[in-house]
């Protein structure tokens, strides 16, 4: 059994993947007037909190042994009649694993999204979002949030991250310490690599995808790929939640973190420190009496057996001390509610995201409004 001394330094070494870390200077080429004259007609609602126009497609795709989803706007209309697509949970567990849940048991996660539907191809050139997950996740684990950007005009890609994802970190001999070996920053190289490659697994979207607006949005320990990433002269936005990420201006025409103030895990006074170091257009929200996963969908997935954890330990899958600390955090009812974390998660990350990647340039003058729009805002801070 693990000490709680333990338990602790394993805490510290997740949160030490997420910490910060020394910028790299450099100066984007970005000018409103010039850089989106490839963009979509963006007629995605002005209420951030809302869905957009597009129904949202989706596909799944193999890059160097990677599953990698990726979610679209489809053509409007072309989902009318046709089911939304699940994922199957147990798809994220170890083989050996996964039929040891109970096949009473409904480990469904619903998609506002559908199969295989036709790209929106009359609409222009869409920029794209890489979404990259925490320790112990996978690559719908924020589902509700890719979904929501891509029905508002983005292509959002997420991809199961090898030895950090869930089915790793269970089947691992290393446990959690296996995690040493992921490098989530890498893996989105090697897909932004195959995307300029014209690799032929993204043919069909080649033409319709903006390569020269490209945003990363980390929730914890994917936060460190968010500042390895805008290295790269494409990446134009990070997005950093429950990560403590400092952020030079230099590097992003914009950025946001996002923190919970009840995290367990990171720490809410560290990511306000972060953002206090950061430069340029940096943005903070913090959640109010949230946890974690406010992050995730996590928390709202099988709820009536105690959550998907729950269940997982419950059919007597070994799932270690740290995994269990994680996978609970934020998900208890005294908390901050999923569905009002989202609205707030959803709002702030959409306008970011717009007004660079679609040059609407007042869309960041709508963050001070949320607080008196929306529940469940600790902090606003706009630099």
């Amino acid at each position: 059994m693990k000490t709680p001394y333990l338990i602790g330094v394993s805490l510290s070494v997740f949160c030490w993947i997420s910490s910060s870390y020394p910028a790299i200077a450099g100066v984007k080429n970005y000018d409103p007037n010039t850089s989106c004259q490839e963009s979509i007609d963006t007629i995605q609602p002005n209420d951030p909190t809302a869905k957009g126009s597009y129904p949202v497609g989706v596909k799944t795709l193999a890059i160097n042994g990677m599953l990698v989803e990726l979610w679209y706007p489809a053509m409007p209309g072309s989902n009318q009649g046709l089911p939304s697509k699940n994922y199957e949970l147990r798809n994220f567990l170890p083989e050996r694993d996964a039929n040891k849940i109970p096949a009473t048991i409904e480990t469904l996660q619903p998609c506002d999204c559908y199969q295989g539907l036709p790209i929106a191809s009359q609409a222009g050139k869409f920029p794209v979002i890489f979404q990259v997950h925490g320790t112990a996740a996978f690559r719908t684990a924020s589902l509700q949030q890719a979904t929501h950007w891509a029905s508002r005009g983005f292509v959002v890609i997420a991809a199961d991250h090898p030895y950090i994802q869930l089915k790793d970190v269970l089947a691992s001999p290393l446990g959690p310490i296996g995690i040493g070996l992921a490098n989530q920053s890498r893996d989105v190289k090697q897909i932004l690599a195959a995307l300029r490659a014209k690799d032929t697994v993204f043919a069909e979207f080649l033409p319709y995808l903006d390569l020269s607006r490209l945003a990363v949005v980390g929730h914890s320990a994917g936060g460190r790929a968010v500042g390895q990433l805008l290295k790269d002269d494409d990446v134009l936005v990070g997005i950093a939640l429950a990560s403590s990420i400092s952020f030079d201006g230099t590097q992003s025409i914009a950025s946001l973190s996002m923190a919970a103030d009840r995290d367990g895990v990171g720490s809410y006074q560290r990511s306000l420190e972060a953002h206090d170091a950061s430069t340029g257009r940096a943005q903070f929200i913090g959640l109010k009496n949230a946890g974690h996963l406010a992050f995730t969908d996590i928390c709202a997935l099988n709820r009536e057996q105690g959550g998907i954890l729950q269940v997982a330990v419950d059919a007597g899958i070994n799932v270690p001390d740290i995994v269990q600390r994680l996978g609970y955090d934020g998900c208890a009812d005294d908390y901050l509610s999923y569905k009002a974390g989202w609205q707030v998660i959803n709002a702030a990350t959409s306008l970011v995201l717009e007004d660079v990647l679609f040059c609407q340039i007042d869309r960041l003058d709508q963050l001070k409004e949320l607080a008196t729009e929306l529940d469940g805002i600790a902090d606003i801070k706009l630099n």
